[in-house]
C-alpha cells in the first residue's frame, strides 16, 4: 500500500525516510497537556514535539504496526505511534524510558488538552525498543498491541495492552472517592483489555514522532521499522 506523508515542524536535516525505516531525531518538545500546564507543572516548557511525520487518511490503513528502536536513557524519553488530530488531541502508544534503564508501554488518549493514561505496561528488558500497532476500531476505539521480543522483521507475537499500572476511571474514583489514583498490578482490573477514544473519530491520521527528549549537544535518533506492507512517499 503506497501511503503519502508529511513532516510537521522540524527540520531535514533530523530526519530521513530509507524504505522501511524512518529515522527522527529526538525532541524536547511535548504534546502532553496545554503548554500552560507543562509550565505549572515543570516549570518549563520547549514547546510542542518537532519532526512529525504523519501519513494522510485511507480508508485502507486502520492499522499500523512499527518497530521501535529507543536509544533514550533519562526518565520520559518517549517515541512510538499516533492517531493525531493535533496538538491538543491524540491516542498513542509509546516506549517511555525510565530510570536504571527501565521502560514501559504507555497507551494514553488526549481529549482538549486533557490526558489520560488508560494502559500502562513496564516492559521486562531494559530500554531498547518493542514493536507497537494502533488499530482504529469502527466504533471510534482504539486498541494497542505489543511484542518485546519481536524483531524488526516481524516475527513474534503480539499481546493486547491491558490496563496494567493505567489511571482510574472517572466513574472508579468517584467510587473510591479519590480526585486521581491508578491501578496496581496485582489489582484484577489490571488485566483488562485497555481501549481508547478518539477525539475525533473522522478526523485522525497516523503519525510518528519522539517527544519529551532532554537536551544533549548530540540528540539521539529513534528508529522506527514499518512492520506492514506500507510504502511511504513523503512530500516536503
Amino acid at each position: 500500500m503506497a501511503v503519502v506523508a508529511h513532516w510537521l515542524g522540524g527540520h531535514a536535516k533530523q530526519r530521513r525516510v530509507e524504505g522501511k525505516s524512518i529515522h527522527i531525531e529526538g525532541s524536547p518538545g511535548s504534546l502532553w497537556s496545554s503548554r500552560a500546564e507543562r509550565l505549572a507543572s515543570f516549570g518549563k516548557d520547549q514547546g510542542p514535539a518537532e519532526n512529525i511525520l504523519v501519513l494522510d487518511a485511507t480508508p485502507d490503513l486502520t492499522s499500523l504496526g512499527v518497530h521501535v528502536a529507543l536509544t533514550g536513557t533519562d526518565w520520559g524519553e518517549q517515541a512510538g505511534v499516533y492517531a493525531y488530530v493535533d496538538e491538543g488531541n491524540w491516542v498513542k502508544l509509546v516506549v517511555e524510558s525510565g530510570q536504571e534503564g527501565a521502560a514501559a508501554l504507555i497507551f494514553a488518549e488526549q481529549h482538549n488538552f486533557v490526558p489520560r493514561v488508560v494502559g500502562k505496561v513496564p516492559l521486562t528488558a531494559p530500554v531498547a525498543g518493542a514493536a507497537l500497532r494502533l488499530t482504529m476500531q469502527e466504533d471510534g476505539t482504539a486498541v494497542a498491541e505489543y511484542s518485546e521480543e519481536m524483531d524488526s522483521t516481524g516475527a513474534g507475537t503480539w499481546r493486547l495492552v491491558p490496563r496494567g499500572l493505567g489511571w482510574l476511571t472517572p466513574g472508579e474514583l468517584e467510587a473510591a472517592g479519590l480526585e486521581r489514583g491508578r491501578l496496581e498490578l496485582d489489582d484484577p482490573r489490571a488485566e483488562e483489555r485497555s481501549l481508547c477514544a478518539l477525539p475525533h473519530p473522522h478526523g485522525w491520521r497516523f503519525a510518528l514522532l519522539v517527544e519529551q527528549w532532554t537536551e544533549r549537544k548530540q540528540m539521539p535518533v529513534v528508529t522506527f521499522s514499518l512492520l506492514d506492507d506500507v510504502d511511504i512517499e513523503v512530500q516536503e
